[in-house]
């Protein structure tokens, strides 16, 4: 990989989470990782246990977490799903075609 494809993937990743570094301190609290993720077009799997900080429990900080999710996204381990896989799973939510989602129907499927 150049150097300029890996300083704009830093930027884009920095980016993203600097949105939700609330206090500028370059640490984001641990239940906005998965938000951040998904802003890079990500499925967040097992980063925030890789990433979280051991010195304040339940923060990411950005030293730790722009590494992490660079090689992740280097290596293409969290890719979104295609859009076929998406489709299919609405299908088995909406099994009388309706084209939609109520939050009635989906929660009464699973309760």
């Amino acid at each position: 990989m150049d150097m300029d494809m890996n300083n704009d993937l830093e930027k884009r990743i920095s980016d993203a989470f600097c949105v939700f570094d609330h206090h500028g301190d370059k640490f984001i609290d641990v239940r906005e990782v998965g938000t951040v993720l998904r802003l890079l077009g990500c499925v967040p799997t097992e980063v925030i246990s890789a990433t979280e900080s051991e010195e304040t429990s339940g923060e990411v900080h950005l030293t730790k977490f722009l590494p992490h999710v660079s090689q992740l996204l280097i290596e293409r381990k969290m890719e979104p799903a295609p859009p076929e896989e998406i489709l299919q799973a609405f299908k088995i939510l909406d099994p009388e075609n309706k084209s939609y989602l109520t939050k009635e129907s989906t929660t009464s499927s699973y309760t």
